[in-house]
């Protein structure tokens, strides 16, 4: 006996193939042999919806492609064999219907991954985007497509471990002030000048799971009995989501902090900070605007015909480029000139009367055509103008100040192995190089290239190693998403 693909007509007339019917190949020697060659042609597996490509169950599914793969080396998708891989549509089902049901809580990873995808802090989404795996960004990509923020935000409450404490007034200080901890909540409302009613609200912080019971021990932290406690500490579990030099959690986090509070007030000023930024939100890991550039005349005429020819020779962006960020990013250029020093995002956008996905724009467009002799640095939730690096010279020169000493190949070696592997310690650079580095890594904190970031040390334990906005102003780059990929060694 031999198997070929049966036909079953639905009520809605569509023709699905279910399955196998054994045919006697004596008795049918022509119609088996028909069933057998169609097998293996195209038409018979692109027919009615029971066979899908890798690529159709990949869109299905919402996975990558190599994830099909694997699936079916697991047995959890059915290959219907053939020189070329095709997966029964009714496995693909079954797998779809697996899935955790609406309302159950996603792990710490996924909530993660679905608020820095929310976030516009461009920081904020690079840092946890280099934890994630494609999988993982592709998930929180597909769920948040699927669903809203504001229905996915009931189901992120396991992004860390909420405890509260009874604290003295210097606890509460020291706390404040500890790198290693990032304003949340309440807190974080009054950094952002959001409109927090007023009361005595606790000291809200996020801090690395792996520091709590250090930080209780040495502030004398005690758990508060009715949960009414001076100090609430967000424990979030490893990999630690925030960017090195946060102080300030991003507003979506900021805001979904505040709905999970018990004062209604204060839980009624996150539901509308979180429907005001839920609108904005671009299910997107590389931030790109809708529109296109629109077509321009050939011979541009106006006010600033002379600055949309360079705009046409220089070839700005398709990506980045739109009439509306070509007037926001004047604003911002007007706006940082004028400050002198970095600026928040947050006050920035509510200066120019522009929603963040307006200012990020703008900030792209910049970075596509940047004002002459000036460069936008962004530096985690700053932004800043300074010179460009090839007006250092002059500039130099003007202000008489002497040119630095070029830095050594070791300390450009240094520099690199921070500025891919940050945060690492002395020991992992010494490691990486072969020879000991202590005294190029002396040099380099000595000119504020590098800096030591005690939020990944501590007590008893080696510091981390980061670099600085003067690194960045060295390079000439924004942020550090800019830096060129790392270079791969093939063995």
């Amino acid at each position: 006996m031999n198997l070929c693909p049966t036909a079953v007509s639905t009520a809605d007339g569509h023709v699905l193939r279910v399955g196998t019917a054994h045919a006697d190949p004596s008795a049918l020697p022509g119609q088996h042999a028909a069933a057998a060659s169609s097998v293996d042609s195209p038409a018979w597996l692109d027919g009615a919806g029971q066979v899908l490509t890798p690529v159709e169950a990949a869109q299905r599914l919402g996975v990558a492609r190599s994830r099909i793969y694997a699936l079916v080396r697991q047995g959890q998708l059915d290959d219907v064999g053939g020189e070329t891989l095709r997966v029964t549509a009714a496995s693909v089902e079954r797998r779809l219907a697996a899935r955790p049901p609406t309302g159950e809580p996603i792990g710490a990873l996924g909530a993660w991954a679905i608020l820095a995808l929310a976030s516009h802090d461009a920081a904020f989404r690079t840092h946890v985007a280099g934890r994630l795996s494609d999988s993982d960004r592709s998930r929180a990509k597909i769920r948040l497509e699927e669903r809203s923020l504001i229905h996915l935000a009931p189901r992120l409450r396991a992004r860390a471990v909420v405890r509260h404490f009874d604290a003295s007034g210097e606890a509460l200080v020291a706390l404040m002030e500890d790198p290693r901890g990032v304003l949340a909540g309440a807190s974080a409302a009054r950094r952002l000048d959001w409109p927090v009613p007023d009361g005595d609200w606790p000291v809200e912080l996020y801090i690395a799971e792996t520091d709590l019971v250090e930080l209780m021990e040495t502030q004398a932290l005690e758990l508060a009995d009715d949960g009414q406690g001076d100090l609430v500490l967000r424990a979030v579990p490893e990999p630690w989501p925030f960017p090195p030099h946060m102080r300030v959690v991003p507003d979506v986090v900021a805001a979904l902090d505040l709905v999970e509070v018990v004062p209604a007030d204060l839980a009624a000023l996150g539901r509308a900070q979180l429907e005001e930024l839920a609108p904005g939100v671009e299910p997107s890991w590389q931030r790109r605007p809708q529109r296109r550039r629109p077509l321009r005349p050939v011979v541009p005429s106006g006010r600033h015909a002379s600055r949309s020819r360079q705009l046409l020779q220089g070839g700005v962006n398709d990506q980045v480029w739109d009439d509306q960020a070509e007037r926001d990013a004047c604003g911002l250029v007007a706006l940082l000139f004028v400050a002198g020093t970095a600026q928040r995002r947050t006050a920035v956008s509510e200066a120019l009367r522009v929603s963040p996905g307006r200012l990020e724009r703008a900030c792209a467009f910049l970075r596509a055509s940047p004002p002459h002799g000036l460069l936008l640095v962004e530096d985690a939730d700053h932004l800043e103008l300074a010179s460009a690096p090839d007006c250092t010279a002059v500039v130099e020169r003007f202000l008489d100040i002497p040119s630095p000493e070029p830095l050594s190949q070791a300390a450009l070696d240094v520099l690199s192995i921070v500025a891919y592997e940050q945060p690492v310690t002395r020991a992992d650079i010494s490691h990486i190089r072969g020879t000991d580095s202590s005294g190029v890594i002396d040099t380099l904190l000595a000119r504020g290239l590098i800096a030591d970031d005690p939020r990944f040390g501590g007590r008893g334990r080696p510091s981390f190693l980061v670099t600085t906005a003067a690194f960045l102003q060295l390079l000439g780059l924004g942020s550090l998403a800019e830096l060129p990929p790392r270079p791969t060694v093939s063995v």
